[in-house]
């Protein structure tokens, strides 16, 4: 259970889940925790959220103002000679730098709340220790055997640039429920 601002700002408990095989250590705790079916992230209730209190949030998780635009956010990661992930708020768009690849545009936008939990997500790799050209976000992969495909939130690959884990992001709620369920059940992935 995570910490957040609510829109009163007062702090609300919030899970947020990416659907992922792998263990994780808890932002909170630093503890590992069990993630065979997801990984428990920070929750961005940006529609519910103003301007000052996702500004709020996210400068709790390292994003400094960049300059003296309060407008543009910035997160460095020395463990990466540097990289940084960049927040405009005037633009309303994330930025994930030169070395991760992100293959569909829709990812970058503040419109869905999901995009905040694949930032959160992304940082935390980079805080583990993966290197930013490993990671490709809305990667489309083919479903079975038919011509429909689809979009994984986070690839992680290796260092030969193969698949070495992929990573679904689902906000807070009903989305969650949804994937979780389809995924105990008929044993598909969430995505």
């Amino acid at each position: 259970m995570f910490d957040v601002f609510s829109a009163t700002n007062k702090v609300k408990p919030c899970d947020e889940f990416c659907s992922v095989i792998m263990s994780a250590p808890c932002a909170a705790t630093r503890q590992p925790i069990a993630a065979q079916l997801s990984l428990k992230t920070t929750c961005f209730p940006v529609r519910t959220m103003n301007v000052t209190e996702i500004k709020s949030l996210i400068s709790a998780l390292g994003f400094v103002c960049k300059g003296k635009d309060q407008n543009v956010f910035v997160k460095r990661y020395p463990n990466h000679g540097q990289y940084s992930l960049k927040i405009d708020f005037q633009n309303k768009r994330l930025s994930y730098g030169s070395d991760i690849t992100v293959s569909h545009q829709r990812v970058l936008g503040f419109e869905d709340a999901e995009n905040f939990v694949v930032l959160e997500c992304v940082d935390r790799l980079l805080r583990k220790g993966y290197q930013p050209k490993h990671l490709e976000l809305e990667r489309t992969f083919p479903l079975g055997h038919t011509p429909v495909a689809g979009r994984a939130d986070i690839t992680v690959k290796d260092r030969r640039g193969k698949t070495l884990f992929v990573v679904e992001c689902k906000t807070f709620g009903e989305e969650y429920e949804h994937a979780k369920r389809k995924l105990q059940t008929k044993r598909r992935p969430a995505f």
